[in-house]
């Protein structure tokens, strides 16, 4: 149970700074061991509770377009702040 709340976090946490995940994310943070579809359902249902996208590795244009957009806003956020 505590390692499912380590995985959670993790996988929030990651999901929060990149604003999305890969379902290759998901996968290479569960340990093998965890098989259990409900574990893995309850994992799925908080990050979309969270409003975290879960992606598709083909979806590789959406994925660009969400790291162009979060480039910009950085860049716009830097700007604003270096005129105050």
């Amino acid at each position: 149970m505590r390692q499912r709340g380590r995985i959670g976090a993790e996988l929030i946490s990651i999901g929060k700074e990149k604003g999305y995940l890969t379902y290759s994310d998901i996968n290479d943070a569960l340990p093998n061991e965890m098989s259990s579809t409900e574990e893995i359902d309850d994992i799925l249902g908080a990050l979309e509770e969270l409003d975290i996208q879960i992606l598709d590795a083909s979806d590789e244009e959406e994925i660009d377009s969400m790291e162009a957009e979060k480039s910009r806003g950085l860049s716009y956020l830097a700007k604003y702040t270096e005129s105050e």
